[in-house]
Formats: structure tokens, C-alpha cells, sequence
């Protein structure tokens, strides 16, 4: 980033200085360890599994990621990227990614108190979790980006049920564009499964998230061991708990589309999202 980035501001110091895996969860009393547990860790990775036993709480993780993101800002080492309804880039949505320590997103994705165990509580639990997020992460955003930004300028195209995605290039894209699709009520928070770099993408998804089908110990999580994923028919992908190093332990900000009426879509609605990663584990 070439123009000058905002200072961080007392209340993100106050945020981020929030104690981290020691605080008791406000939902930690609600799923119960025959519930998620982490046995089939404990047998490989001791360490591993005390960790995420004692992860902290809800509010602690939003610290967590409220830090990643200023620490990632402070280093430029962040990524913006930018795709669109049918490749006309009128109807744009943002895409921000940033990096984190690997157990922190070990905490984030696998822990009793992390982001997928409170779309398990219930939908609803899930998406005002992710509001929380992304509340406390596009405010970070919006204090601290320049008003202009170069983004990866990224092309899509779907056929047979595969995606594929081209960076074609970069585009200028103003600040407040971003914080309007990163809106809570439209944006979404996910691990990264495609890492968009200048003038390439690197599938973050084959190596980390196949991998860890293969090769990692699963949760033990009775809900999602049966349920099937009707695109895949894969069964019991919800379990699967990756590992990532730290090249490749990034996370997705994603918005939505801002359509030329005012309003905003996703490709897939917020709500039928919740339902399938609470009946499920996974989108």
C-alpha cells in the first residue's frame, strides 16, 4: 500500500489488549465435550488438543482477529481483491485477506468457542457471531485504510459444478466501497481456501484443507461425523480440522455484491448459509 495507513486507534488497543485463552467462554457451558470433543487430536497432538480445550472465550477471539488485522495492516502485508456479478465489475463485492497465528486459527475453526461451534449452538448464534466479527474487523478497516486502495481485479467463471477464478489485473477501489460490502449484516468471515497474490492465485484449499482429510485427526463431533454434503456426498466433512503452517493460515472477509438498486446480495444467502454449516460443519 502506497498511500498512508490511519494510526490504530485507542479503542482497537483496548480490543486487542483483551486477554487471550483464559477467559471462560459465554457459551463454553453449552456444548458439552460428548458434544465436541477433541479425543481423535489428544491421541496424535496432546499439546494440540489442551490448547483448544482451553481456548478462551468468544470475546476473546474477536480480540484476537481485532489484532491479526492491525498487525497485518501495520506489516502491508494484507490483501484486497475485488469480483463482480457476471464479470462487469458495476455490481462489485470486496474481499479482504489477512493472516493469522496458526493455533489462533486452530481456535478460530476447531475450538468449543471458535466461529463454526457457535453456528452449531444454533443459526442464529452463528450469524450474530459473525455480525460481531465483522462489525469489530470492518471498523478496523474504515479507520485505518486510505481513502483508495488498488485491488486484485478477479474474474470468475462457473461450469459443471466448478469455479474457477482469474486475477486479471488490478482496480482502484475507494475505501468506503469497501466498508459498504464489508457491512455486518452482508459480509461473511470464512478460512481462506484461495489466496489472491499480484497476478496469481494460490489454492490455499487444496493443500491445506485436502490435507487435512487425509492426514489430521478429525473432532469428535457426533452431529456432524453423519452428515453427508450434498454437493460433494462426502460424509462427515464438517469434522475436518485443519492444521494449516503459518504461509497458510490466512482468513476471508467477504462482502456483498452492492447492487445498483442500493441493496446487496450474496452468492449464498447468509441464512441458508448458517443452517448448512449448523447441520453440517461446512459450506
Amino acid at each position: 500500500m502506497k498511500a498512508a495507513l490511519l494510526e490504530i486507534s485507542e479503542s482497537e488497543r483496548r480490543i486487542a489488549a483483551r486477554p487471550v485463552g483464559l477467559l471462560p467462554s459465554r457459551n463454553m457451558n453449552r456444548i458439552d465435550p460428548h458434544d465436541w470433543g477433541f479425543e481423535k487430536i489428544r491421541a496424535v497432538d496432546e499439546g494440540r488438543a489442551a490448547w483448544l480445550e482451553s481456548a478462551g472465550s468468544c470475546d476473546a477471539l474477536v480480540g484476537v482477529l481485532v489484532k491479526a488485522l492491525n498487525e497485518a495492516i501495520n506489516r502491508r502485508d494484507f490483501r484486497i481483491a475485488v469480483d463482480s456479478r457476471n464479470n462487469a465489475f458495476v455490481e462489485r463485492r470486496s474481499i479482504v485477506q489477512f493472516q493469522m497465528l496458526p493455533r489462533y486459527y486452530d481456535w478460530f475453526f476447531s475450538a468449543r468457542t471458535g466461529y463454526r461451534a457457535q453456528f452449531w449452538i444454533n443459526p442464529a448464534a452463528g450469524r450474530a457471531f459473525n455480525s460481531e466479527i465483522m462489525r469489530s474487523l470492518a471498523d478496523v478497516l474504515a479507520r485505518r485504510l486510505p481513502a483508495m486502495l488498488t485491488a486484485q481485479r478477479i474474474e470468475v467463471r462457473t461450469g459443471d459444478g466448478v469455479r474457477q477464478e482469474e486475477d486479471t489485473g488490478t482496480i482502484e477501489i475507494p475505501c468506503e466501497e469497501i466498508a459498504r460490502s464489508l457491512a455486518p449484516d452482508r459480509a461473511k468471515i470464512w478460512i481462506a481456501e484461495r489466496l489472491y497474490s499480484s497476478g496469481r492465485i494460490d489454492e490455499i484449499g487444496l493443500t491445506v484443507l485436502s490435507d487435512a482429510a487425509r492426514n489430521n485427526a478429525n473432532l469428535s463431533n457426533p452431529k456432524w461425523a453423519e452428515a453427508i454434503n450434498p454437493k460433494t456426498g462426502e460424509k462427515g466433512e464438517g469434522l475436518r480440522a485443519p492444521t494449516p503452517g503459518p504461509e497458510e493460515s490466512w482468513l476471508d472477509l467477504k462482502g456483498g455484491f452492492l447492487l445498483v438498486n442500493g441493496e446487496s446480495a450474496q452468492i449464498k444467502p447468509q441464512d441458508e448459509r448458517a443452517e448448512q454449516i449448523n447441520e453440517r460443519g461446512w459450506t
